[in-house]
Parts: C-alpha cells; structure tokens; sequence
C-alpha cells in the first residue's frame, strides 16, 4: 500500500512522527486522492493580502518578487496561532468546504499553520498541488553539497528566515527561503530592522547588499518558481559580508536532482 515514495527517507521521517490519521490522509494525497478545488489562486492570494492587511499593490510587489501566489499568500500572514492541525484535519476541513465555506476555512487553517505548511494548503485548495513521489521504491544517493554566493532580499526576523536570489540578467531571482542560524544572526537581523525598504506581515524587504554562502544537495524542477526549480536541504553556511560578489543562476544547472522536501509542517494527528 501507498507506493515507491513509502521506501524514501523523508517518508520515513514522516512516518515516525505522523499518528494513523495523518498517514492515511498522505497516501492518499500521494496516490492522487486530493480535495476538490475550493477557489483560484487569485483569489486565495487575495484573501491572505486581506487578513494580512497587506494593500494590493504591495502584494503585487510580493508576488513580482517570488512568481508564486500561493507562495506569497503563505508568507505575509502573520505568526500562527494555538496549536497546529494534523494533516488529517486538514484534508478533511477542505474536503468539506464548499465555495460559500471557503474563505473562511482557509483563514481558520492559516492562522493555526507555519508558513510551510499554508503553502501546502494553498496548493490543495488551488487544485494546483502536485506529489513529487517518485515509483518503485527510490534510491536516493545524495550527491556532493554544493555552494553559491547569494544575496538577501527580503528578510522575516521573528521567524529567522531570510530569501536569497541570484542574477539573471539584470534581474535577481529568488532560488530560496531559508532559516538562519548562524551566529551572526542577530547581528544580521539588526542590519534587516535598519534597511527595511518594504512591509508585508512579517517579511521585510531590504536592499541587495548582504552576501551568503548558499549550500544544497541538489535541485527538483519547479515551474511555479521563477527560478525553475526548488533546492533540496538549502541552507546557509556563512556570512560573507556587504558586496556584489553574488551567484547567477546559472550556477544551479550542474546540480543534481534530490530527494522531495521532507513532510513534518503540520501538528500531530
């Protein structure tokens, strides 16, 4: 029962946390069983600017930045509240929703969800979620960590999280929304409080200055991303400083593919 993505690690992770409900409800989304579409993304984005208090055209500013509504209608809420829902609750909340219902289950969902996890119910309620679950079973053989020099964007200090993007051209694109943990955060976050250019919820948009060492393991393709692709187990692993001395894209193109991001955003079952 549930097919090859059970024989990866980050199932297996999953698993030796999730109670029976949540898993059940995984399998059945990674077998193709998933709620009904509740509203477009458009509109889900909305709401969220909304509930936010974001204005509209600072949502628009968001969303030029990331490319991704549903990314940017997780990310200007604020802070969660009260204890996460299993994933079983989830599904079951969208599944019995109806058009009229919507709204208000999606804003009852978010306020109790991380960032990461709003993100997956934007995507099942936008019918646009889709499993990476590769069949049969997977040998995942990490390839070596690789390396390149981004540059912070935007920034959300009470979360410790920060968006680094390379070049294209002319233009930076953001490649990933990392947690930091250095220990220069603090003095890092200080820098974001004092050059913050934008406000939307807790995100700070901050000027193109501030370097980092980007490390990942590897890349899966993503359409939604401007980018093209997620990276796998992104993290920083150090401050270089003020500078333009920052990455293209293109340094991405040799990495290899990874495992999918690992489950575990939602509350137990």
């Amino acid at each position: 029962m549930g097919g090859g993505f059970e024989g990866s690690a980050a199932w297996a992770r999953f698993a030796a946390a999730a109670g029976p409900g949540d898993l059940a409800a995984a399998r059945r989304l990674l077998a193709g069983q998933r709620p009904r579409k509740l509203a477009g993304l458009d509109a889900i984005l909305a709401w969220a600017a909304e509930e936010a208090g974001v204005p509209p055209w600072l949502a628009e500013e968001a969303l030029a930045a990331s490319g991704d509504r549903a990314e940017v209608a997780a990310l200007i809420l604020g802070d969660p509240v009260g204890a996460a829902p299993g994933l079983a609750e989830v599904v079951a909340a969208l599944e019995g929703a109806g058009a009229v219902e919507a709204r208000a289950v999606l804003v009852g969902l978010w306020r109790r969800l991380p960032p990461e996890a709003r993100l997956v119910v934007n995507r099942l309620a936008s019918g646009t979620f889709r499993a990476r679950a590769p069949a049969p079973p997977p040998v995942l053989e990490p390839g070596p960590e690789r390396v390149v020099r981004a540059v912070m964007i935007q920034a959300a200090p009470a979360a410790r999280e920060v968006t680094l993007a390379l070049r294209r051209g002319n233009d930076l694109v953001p490649v990933a929304r990392v947690r930091l943990d250095l220990a220069e955060a603090a003095q890092v976050f200080a820098w974001v409080q004092a050059h913050v250019l934008e406000r939307f919820g807790p995100v700070r948009t901050v000027p193109a200055r501030q370097v980092f060492e980007l490390a990942f393991a590897g890349t899966v393709p993503n359409a939604r991303r401007k980018c093209g692709l997620d990276l796998v187990a992104a993290r920083v692993v150090a401050w270089v400083g003020e500078g333009e001395n920052w990455d293209g894209v293109e340094a991405l193109e040799a990495a290899r593919g990874g495992p999918p991001h690992t489950p575990g955003v939602f509350g137990p079952s």
